[in-house]
C-alpha cells in the first residue's frame, strides 16, 4: 500500500501539479492537509480525480486549513464518519476487507496552535483505542507542528511535541518520517502500529507550498485493487461496410422471430456483434489516472526542472544559488501551469460560443468546462449479513439482486392468477397495429448516427 501525504497551503490553486504528482507516484491513498477548501469556494465534484474515490472532505473552518483524502478505486473503504468532530480537524476511514482492515486517521493541526495547545492531540489520545475496534493495524498521518529533539531532530521541544511522544508510545505508534518535510523542522507525520517494512521518502513540495511530499509504501499491506477499466472503441471510418451488410443480408432473420422476446434479442445482438466484430477495426482504450485536460508537454517538463532543482538544493541547503534557482522555478511553474489552464479555458469558451458546434460537440465541450466529467464511486456496500462487496462489478450484481426481489412477488407460490382484479380505466384500445416497412426505412434513414445507439 503506498500513501502520499502533504501539506498544500490551499490546494485549489495547486489541484493540476498535485493530480500530476498523485499520478507520477501511484500512491493508492492521498491524504492533503490544509485544503483551504470550503463549500461554497469549491464543489465536491470538482476536487474529484480520476479513477479515485472521493474525496472525503472535512471543509477549512475558521480555526483550520482543511482535509481532504482520495482512494484509489476498487480499493475496498469505509468513512468513519460516525466519529467526525465538530471541533477538531479529523478523518477516520478503514480501508481493505474483512480481517485485514487498516484504521487511518488523517489529522490537522493548525499553525495558529500554540507549543502547548493540546486540545486536538488529547482527542487523538482519547479516540484511538476506539478507532482501533475497526481494524487490524492503525495509521495515523497529518501535519500536527510539533517539535521534539529527540524524537523529531528539531531544535527544539514544545510542551505539543512531548505530548504526541508519549501517545505515540502508549498506543505502541511508531513515527516513520525520518526527513524534515518544512525547512529543518519534521512537522508531516506519519504514525503507524504496523510491524512490516515501510519504507518512507519525502519530495518536491507541491506548487508554492513550503510543505514536502511525504510518500511512504506499507510493503506488506496488500489492498485488492481493480484492473483499469476499458472500453472498445469502433473504428467505422475503415469498415468493410459492403461486406457487412452482405452478412446481414445472408442471415435468416425470419429464424430468430418466436413468442418469447428474450431470445429473439439475444440471437440478433450476437448476429450483429459478429458482423461488426469481423468487418470493422477496433482498438480496447483503458481508462487510467491522467494529468488534467489541460495539462500539456511544457507543464510535465517545468515540474520535472523544478524537481531537479529541489533535489540538488535538498543536498546543498547552504547553497544560495541552488535555493534561488528552486524558488524561480517555483514561480516559473505557477505561471506556466496558469497560463496552460487559461489557454485551455479560452478555447473552450470559444468553442461553446462560436455557434459551429452540433450538439454532442457541444454538450461534450460544456462537461469539460463544468468538470461534469468526472463521474463519482459507489463507496463500499455491505449487506445485512456482514458480506462487503468492494469491486464495481461485486456492487452492480449486489444491486441488481436487490432491486430484481423488489419487483418480483413477495411470494415465491404467489402466482399471477391470484392476484387481484384490478378495474379498466382505459376508454379505448389499440385492435390493430401495422407497420410499413417504407414508413419503417424512411425513419431508420433519418437517425443521426453519432447519437447513442
Amino acid at each position: 500500500m503506498k500513501l502520499l501525504l502533504t501539506n498544500t497551503g490551499g490546494l485549489l490553486s495547486k489541484y493540476g501539479e498535485f493530480q500530476h504528482t498523485l499520478l507520477l507516484s501511484g500512491a493508492d491513498i492521498a491524504i492533503v492537509t490544509e485544503t483551504k477548501l470550503t463549500v461554497d469556494k469549491c464543489s465536491h465534484s470538482a476536487t474529484m480525480i480520476p479513477e479515485y474515490c472521493g474525496p472525503i472532505r472535512r471543509n477549512r473552518t475558521e480555526h483550520g486549513g482543511g482535509i481532504g483524502v482520495s482512494i484509489k478505486a476498487g480499493i475496498a473503504y469505509q468513512h468513519l464518519d460516525q466519529y467526525q468532530s465538530a471541533e477538531f480537524e479529523t478523518a477516520w476511514l478503514t480501508v481493505g476487507q474483512c480481517n485485514s482492515k487498516t484504521v487511518i486517521g488523517a489529522a490537522y493541526r493548525p499553525g495558529s496552535c500554540a507549543d502547548n495547545d493540546l486540545p486536538l492531540l488529547e482527542h487523538l489520545d482519547q479516540n484511538i483505542d476506539t478507532m482501533r475496534q475497526h481494524g487490524k493495524h492503525m495509521i495515523l498521518a497529518g501535519d500536527f507542528i510539533v517539535h521534539s529533539t529527540s524524537w523529531l531532530g528539531s531544535s527544539r521541544t514544545s510542551i505539543a511535541g512531548e505530548f504526541l511522544e508519549k501517545i505515540s508510545a502508549t498506543h505502541c505508534l511508531v513515527q516513520h518520517v525520518t526527513q524534515p518535510t518544512r525547512g529543518p523542522n519534521t512537522l508531516d507525520l506519519l504514525l503507524s502500529d504496523f510491524p512490516g517494512t515501510v519504507h518512507t521518502a519525502v519530495s518536491c513540495p507541491i506548487g508554492r507550498s513550503d510543505h514536502c511530499v511525504v510518500l511512504s509504501n506499507f510493503q506488506e499491506i496488500t489492498l485488492v485493487l481493480e484492473r483499469p477499466t476499458s472500453r472498445k472503441v469502433w473504428r467505422y471510418g475503415q469498415a468493410d461496410w459492403g461486406r457487412l451488410r452482405a452478412h446481414f443480408r445472408s442471415f435468416d432473420w425470419a429464424a430468430v422471430v418466436c413468442d418469447v422476446p428474450e431470445l429473439p434479442c439475444e440471437q440478433l445482438t450476437t448476429v450483429i456483434l459478429d458482423g461488426m466484430d469481423t468487418f470493422i477495426p477496433s482498438k480496447t482504450l483503458t481508462v487510467r489516472t491522467t494529468d488534467p485536460c489541460w495539462w500539456t508537454p511544457e507543464c510535465s517538463t517545468v515540474v520535472e526542472a523544478k524537481t531537479r532543482a529541489w533535489k540538488r538544493w535538498r543536498q546543498h541547503p547552504n547553497d544560495g544559488d541552488l535555493r534561488a534557482s528552486f524558488i524561480d522555478l517555483v514561480a516559473r511553474t505557477a505561471a506556466i501551469l496558469l497560463r496552460a489552464q487559461s489557454s485551455h479555458n479560452a478555447r473552450v469558451k470559444a468553442k461553446l460560443s462560436s455557434g459551429s458546434l452540433n450538439d454532442k460537440q457541444w454538450w461534450s465541450n460544456m462537461k469539460i468546462a463544468a468538470v461534469m466529467e468526472r463521474a463519482s464511486e459507489i463507496p463500499l456496500l455491505k449487506n445485512i449479513d456482514g458480506t462487503e462487496y468492494p469491486t464495481r462489478q461485486a456492487k452492480a450484481n449486489c444491486l441488481a439482486r436487490y432491486y430484481s426481489q423488489k419487483c418480483s412477488l413477495a411470494d415465491d407460490d404467489m402466482s399471477p392468477d391470484d392476484l387481484p382484479e384490478m378495474q379498466h380505466l382505459d376508454r379505448h384500445g389499440l385492435d390493430r397495429i401495422h407497420f410499413r416497412l417504407s414508413d419503417v426505412r424512411r425513419r431508420l434513414a433519418k437517425l443521426n448516427t453519432s447519437k447513442a445507439t
